[in-house]
């Protein structure tokens, strides 16, 4: 691959705060009359952008991903016009993908779909950390579940990759009930009481690698567990104690070390819980991720000015200047990012505009609004309407709860969808 031009989905977000010295060959991908139009060309100049239209079947639908891109507007079209010869996969890669891709002869840049398939699937790579003697929940079968504890929580996930399938919280008998009608085809775990967290981290094939600040996952909760996601918050490397920031590097070099040697590059998304001082791994996910944006905007949490660039090189197999093999960044920023999903079936939408707003004048907290609801005009109940990214604390670290600041700003927001 030349990679002379390359283009990306602005509805990613990644790609809107890529520094302007690796622009040169980078195009965005935004849909006319979408939420991120006007906004995508106050950040970028006219001549890089691929302007996308819907085909008219599907007008006033949410196009999401890029495989909807493709079947509901004329992006292949616009794509040949401007003589692109690689795209950015935003989030998964998948067989459509790589389908669509070969005949029309762009080269997908994203970690491949075997490979993402396999980290994905949560009875795997359950068994990828015990092979690898990485911490984890312990983990049952339909032939062990019943020697587990009555007394405890239990999280049962299906092992193939759903966005259907939720997470669910239970009881042992729920447990073994799950075992028995699908068996290996889902995970059980013990429940961890702890802080959730993760990082990013990101590979090359030549053993390169930077890794991210870490995060807490927040959640609404119901009964003592996880009921909805609602975003992240960057944690201050100077809150965590010293005997969990050295557990949290002896897990990732033991990890990093693991996946390269599985042959893993591209970008992944590790989540943990921090309990005790002592660390669990949970799950992979080998895409960009709510997460990545904020990295992208801001350089001090991966502790590398140009992070876009080495994820470029990682994918196309170009060189990268320095390794790092388990280092956490030093980094202060405690912004977050909040996710506002429809609480019920809407119609008639008239969503806030994209852009940067200041909740309060009295304080410099700023917070940018992102959606793709320009053109659509009803949502169902849980699609996702607004990304929050905030330069200043919603949740509580404590916690994980939103904060005072976090349940206004939520409350507004939801107010203008109903």
């Amino acid at each position: 691959m030349k990679g002379e031009r390359i283009a990306a989905c602005a509805n990613g977000l990644d790609p809107i705060w890529v520094p302007k010295k690796s622009r040169e060959n980078l195009f965005l991908i935004v849909e006319k009359g979408g939420g991120l139009d006007e906004y995508s060309l106050k950040e970028w100049p006219e001549t890089k952008i691929i302007r996308i239209t819907k085909k008219e079947s599907h007008e006033g639908r949410v196009v999401a991903s890029l495989e909807k891109m493709i079947r509901r507007t004329d992006i292949t079209e616009r794509l040949h016009e401007k003589k692109i010869e690689a795209v950015i996969a935003p989030y998964w890669t998948s067989p459509e993908l790589v389908r669509w891709a070969t005949q029309e002869n762009f080269f997908l840049l994203g970690t491949p779909y075997a490979l993402q398939k396999k980290f994905e699937n949560k009875g795997w790579f359950n068994q990828f950390l015990q092979n690898h003697a990485i911490p984890s929940p312990r983990s049952y079968t339909a032939k062990t579940i019943a020697k587990a504890p009555s007394g405890k929580k239990y999280v049962i996930q299906e092992s193939k990759a759903s966005e259907e399938f939720r997470t669910r919280f239970s009881s042992k008998k729920d447990a073994e009930r799950a075992l028995k009608k699908s068996g290996s085809g889902v995970l059980v775990r013990e429940y961890v009481e702890g802080i959730p967290a993760g990082i990013s981290v990101c590979l090359d094939s030549k053993g390169n690698c930077l890794i991210s600040a870490i995060r807490r996952q927040c959640f609404l909760y119901k009964k003592g567990s996880p009921e909805k996601f609602l975003g992240i918050q960057w944690i201050p490397r100077d809150r965590l104690p010293t005997k969990t920031k050295k557990a949290i590097k002896g897990v990732v070099k033991k990890l990093v070390g693991a996946l390269m040697g599985e042959g893993f590059y591209g970008v992944a998304n590790i989540d943990f819980m921090i309990s005790g001082g002592e660390v669990y791994v949970l799950e992979c996910n080998p895409r960009f991720s709510l997460a990545t944006p904020q990295i992208f905007r801001h350089p001090e949490l991966s502790d590398e000015k140009n992070m876009w660039q080495f994820i470029i090189n990682s994918y196309t197999e170009k060189r990268n200047g320095r390794t790092r093999k388990s280092a956490l960044p030093e980094s202060a920023f405690e912004g977050s990012t909040l996710v506002i999903t429809a609480k019920k079936n809407t119609k008639n939408l008239r969503p806030l505009p994209v852009g940067p707003y200041v909740p309060d004048k009295k304080e410099n907290d700023s917070i940018l609004l992102l959606h793709e609801l320009g053109n659509t005009k009803q949502l169902k109940k849980e699609e996702l309407a607004y990304t929050a990214l905030s330069s200043y604390p919603l949740f509580s670290q404590k916690t994980g709860k939103l904060n005072k600041k976090g349940i206004v700003l939520l409350k507004k927001l939801e107010k203008t969808l109903y």
